[in-house]
């Protein structure tokens, strides 16, 4: 909304992409700036940088009735072993597929994931209808669906990223002033301002 007030005269067209394909549509010149979820700093060609937004938490999706949403402690991820998993698709090339399989090795188990899908909505969907349960960033956690609960997890490592990505070489006018807006929007989760979370970090 603040970038349309300041330049009205530019159009916006908004596309729901995967990561990679959002970096493919970078490469191919289709697309002039990319939102994108890592865990880490995502691995880009040198025509291409990246700069982080925020970082916020991993939280657990349980679905209604589920033994532990009445829990108000975090959870370690050992405690659910037993369940089975929605999960990210592997091939949207957000990283946090293999972040999650990679918590749940380090907990001293592999997921049995039941079912994967590529979008958020989609997957608190399939965690309502009871499918399993699934990590999902604490900031997409106001999604209010069918009485899905969300609670914390015990590990550090349980973090994700969100990254812009901008072209590596000059900007137009236009680049420029969205990636200087971007330093000054006010990411909140939950009600609690990241950008405050990170700084007292």
């Amino acid at each position: 909304m603040a970038y349309r007030q300041g330049f009205p005269d530019v159009h916006l067209q908004l596309e729901e992409l995967t990561t990679q394909e959002q970096l493919t549509a970078m490469i191919e010149r289709r697309l002039e700036v990319a939102f994108v979820r890592s865990a880490r700093r995502p691995d880009l060609p040198p025509t291409l940088r990246a700069t982080s937004l925020f970082e916020d938490s991993l939280v657990v999706a349980l679905p209604p009735q589920h033994r532990l949403s009445a829990r108000a402690d975090a959870l370690p991820v050992s405690a659910l072993a037993d369940e089975v998993f929605v999960m990210y698709q592997r091939e949207s090339g957000t990283g946090v597929y293999e972040q999650i399989v990679a918590l749940c090795r380090q907990a001293g188990f592999s997921p049995r994931i039941a079912q994967e899908a590529r979008e958020v909505p989609t997957i608190i969907g399939l965690v309502a209808a009871g499918l399993g349960i699934a990590f999902v960033p604490a900031s997409l956690s106001s999604i209010n669906v069918n009485g899905v609960t969300y609670r914390p997890l015990r590990e550090k490592a349980a973090r994700s990223a969100m990254w812009l990505v901008l072209r590596a070489a000059e900007l137009s006018p236009q680049e420029a002033a969205f990636a200087e807006l971007t330093k000054t929007v006010q990411f909140r989760v939950n009600g609690a301002s990241l950008a405050d979370r990170n700084k007292s970090r």
